[in-house]
């Protein structure tokens, strides 16, 4: 295995510890609103500290960056490590059991590891540029089960990049999905639905493409599972063309495209 990925795991796997310990400690509730979230930034500030602190013990000279803060931009000359401790922090304050912590590792500037854990399940993807992706250790694939068409399940980020100037392209490609019998869902895990997408929980992904450190994680972790990321243009209306991202397998990002008339 990949030195660094051992860290990556070590690391990951401390941080969640302490965020399951706290999970359902402080219930919003028995509390004072603004108090509860104070102490739930209490608690991703000590799990980050706690990563942090063990990635520096054995890679001093690597440098950090916290996702949430967005405190530095990605070095093109040394290794840099991406932590998002919460992926999913409004489900983690709701108590809904949908949500992930991330490490990537860039060198040079491009994504080498990935690493996605959800502690909940205490399921870990891994994956390695060029070494193909794992979960909890072992080899997966992309689309090994895209037979059944009839009981497809697709992630979307539709609603929550949802504005006035995408509205019209969300609401024709909604009509679409929902005349298709399509079914859908939008978890807020980004991570973790691209992660279910390289193992089949989830047959496809269709949305905006947002900021790279944010897509980053899951693309290699689905690239590394055999699956495909696809920018297909869509023209709408004769003032914009719209991009829309499509992530999955080639079978159901060719059936979807298909069925949904998106050429």
């Amino acid at each position: 295995m990949h030195p660094i990925l051992n860290i990556a795991i070590k690391a990951i796997r401390k941080g969640g510890n302490f965020i399951i310990q706290n999970y359902d400690t402080y219930k919003p509730v028995q509390h004072n609103t603004t108090h509860y979230y104070k102490l739930i930034n209490k608690i991703i500030e000590y799990s980050e500290k706690t990563i942090e602190n063990i990635i520096y013990k054995f890679y001093p000279k690597h440098s950090v960056i916290h996702q949430r803060l967005c405190n530095k931009s990605i070095s093109k000359k040394n290794i840099c490590w991406v932590i998002n401790i919460m992926d999913g922090i409004l489900n983690y304050s709701k108590l809904f059991p949908h949500f992930c912590i991330t490490i990537s590792v860039y060198n040079r500037g491009n994504i080498e590891i990935s690493v996605i854990y959800d502690p909940l399940k205490n399921e870990l993807f891994s994956s390695v540029k060029g070494q193909g992706s794992t979960l909890n250790g072992y080899r997966v694939r992309c689309g090994v089960h895209f037979n059944d068409v009839n009981n497809l399940i697709i992630s979307t980020n539709f609603l929550k990049a949802l504005n006035m100037t995408n509205w019209i392209m969300f609401n024709h490609i909604l009509q679409k999905i929902c005349l298709s019998n399509i079914n859908v869902r939008c978890t807020g895990s980004l991570s973790l639905d691209l992660a279910y997408i390289a193992i089949d929980r989830l047959n496809c992904f269709i949305g905006y493409k947002k900021t790279n450190m944010s897509f980053s994680v899951g693309e290699l972790y689905v690239k590394e599972s055999g699956g495909v990321i696809l920018d297909i243009p869509i023209n709408i209306d004769t003032n914009k063309k719209h991009i829309i991202t499509f992530i999955g397998s080639s079978k159901s990002i060719k059936y979807l495209s298909k069925t949904l008339n998106i050429n």
